[in-house]
């Protein structure tokens, strides 16, 4: 059915940022809203991509066209997104923007100024178009740590159109009202004289995903469970959020090795050499042990270098080792030590243990072991924390069996491990391998200890360990 919105309340636009700015929803010529791109790249998000931002330009952004229309013709207005900073960039006053429709009379802007807090501020017009209303309130940083993925509202609660049926700005962090902007003379944010909504602009470094506009508002409860996704405790517990969705993601259920994850079927694996066995959870897939690459994710190379942080996670179990034995593979080690990255992890000539070599961009490279016990599974994890994918601006590897830490790549010169164009593409199955591996999970963002419990293997956390699956 075409979605009138001017009779019908609910989404009007939507964005969610899956390798373009087009906006998709059921509007009237949905195609004349869509965003204009200025150096910015589609990486892993929230759910599926997410528009990311270049922090080594001046005007990382998007401009989403005749947006200033739409958001003039209702009396009440929700904007919601998903945001990420893993590294916050302050700037001077007006400084770095998130989101940005204020014009010198009307409309919002959410940025970071001279501190990590996000600081918005909106004006507002009286009925002969005088700016009656201008005011900030910002947000604490402590509600918005580095690293995490965060849901934002607006929420604009009008009664009319008209000067006098003005609203409130409330502003919601991940579903809770943590402050507002007064506008006690019913002032017009929403006139037709804002601004189209520019997502970033300046030096930045968001990620957003699933940008969503409304005219209308929403109880917590709805906004909980209908935007942002998440799980509604009417108990008084609020709104728990959801994980984010894995760029990469293999069950190998139904004996394939199809991409589930956000990133679609271009990532599927080629798996020529395996059979598919019981798994840790329906169906695994073994290695077939003929000495040949039993599967490969094709472009992973390209994939790595876009983000600063990323879990890499899967469950493994032999029946007895095989000493040589290479179990993941995305590893590119030249002699000169430039031009590397990656890691490696497979059985070295003789024990049970498993050694993991890992490059940086520069000079890094280094070797650890983990035990590992041949006929029961086990779930290994590569957890890895950068700042960014500029040189020097990487971080640590660890590597977690079985939720404990079991080997730690210091990197103390901080080179970038996950460096764009000088990883290989993902191989797993090297050298006579047997292993049978199960839900693989590729994630450019990193979990605390009871995420990495149920998000990643797949247990229950019971407030102080996990059980596995």
């Amino acid at each position: 059915m075409e979605y009138n919105w001017t009779v019908s309340t609910g989404l009007v636009l939507y964005y969610p940022f899956d390798g373009d700015a087009s906006n998709q929803s059921n509007v009237d010529n949905p195609s004349n809203y869509d965003g204009t791109e200025t150096t910015v790249s589609y990486v892993g998000g929230m759910k599926g991509q997410a528009l990311k931002m270049d922090p080594n330009e001046t005007d990382s952004k998007v401009d989403l066209a005749n947006t200033s229309d739409v958001m003039s013709r209702a009396e009440a207005y929700t904007i919601a997104l998903w945001f990420r900073e893993d590294q916050v960039i302050t700037g001077t006053n007006p400084g770095k923007f998130l989101i940005d429709f204020r014009s010198s009379t009307a409309g919002c802007e959410s940025y970071h100024g001279a501190s990590a807090s996000l600081t918005t501020c909106c004006s507002g017009v009286d009925g002969s178009g005088t700016k009656v209303l201008s005011d900030c309130s910002s947000v604490s940083s402590t509600f918005m740590p580095e690293g995490a993925w965060h849901h934002l509202i607006l929420r604009y609660a009008g009664t009319s159109t008209t000067y006098g049926d003005g609203a409130d700005i409330e502003i919601y962090m991940d579903g809770i009202l943590q402050t507002s902007i007064p506008n006690i003379d019913g002032a017009l944010v929403f006139a037709g004289t804002q601004n189209d909504l520019t997502i970033g602009g300046a030096t930045t470094n968001y990620y957003v995903d699933e940008l969503e506009i409304h005219n209308r508002v929403y109880t917590d409860e709805e906004q909980c469970t209908q935007l942002i996704g998440g799980t509604w405790d009417g108990g008084g517990g609020g709104c728990t959020l959801p994980a984010p969705e894995p760029m990469l993601y293999y069950s190998f259920d139904n004996s394939t090795a199809v991409n589930e994850g956000g990133y679609g079927s271009a990532y599927d694996m080629d798996a020529t050499t395996v059979n598919y066995v019981t798994g840790v959870s329906s169906m695994g897939m073994q290695f077939a042990g003929t000495g040949s690459v039993a599967a490969t994710i094709y472009d992973t190379d390209l994939l790595f270098g876009t983000s600063d942080q990323y879990t890499i996670g899967l469950w493994v179990y032999e029946d007895s080792i095989v000493n040589g034995a290479d179990l993941i593979d995305y590893r590119v080690h030249n002699t000169s030590s430039t031009n590397s990255g990656g890691c490696e992890s497979y059985h070295g000539a003789s024990g049970t243990a498993i050694t993991t070599c890992c490059d940086g961009d520069d000079v890094y490279s280094d070797c650890q072991t983990f035990s590992f016990t041949a006929g029961q599974w086990h779930h290994v994890l590569y957890h890895y924390e950068g700042t960014s994918t500029n040189p020097g601006e990487g971080g640590p590897l660890l590597i977690y069996v079985d939720g404990v830490l079991a080997a730690t790549f210091t990197n103390p010169d901080s080179e970038v491990i996950f460096s764009a164009h000088t990883l290989q593409d993902m191989v797993f199955g090297k050298d006579s391998a047997t292993f049978i591996i199960d839900e693989l999970k590729v994630y450019n963002y990193i979990f605390d200890e009871p995420s990495r419990c149920t998000e990643v293997m797949g247990g229950t956390w019971t407030g102080s360990a996990c059980t596995y699956p």
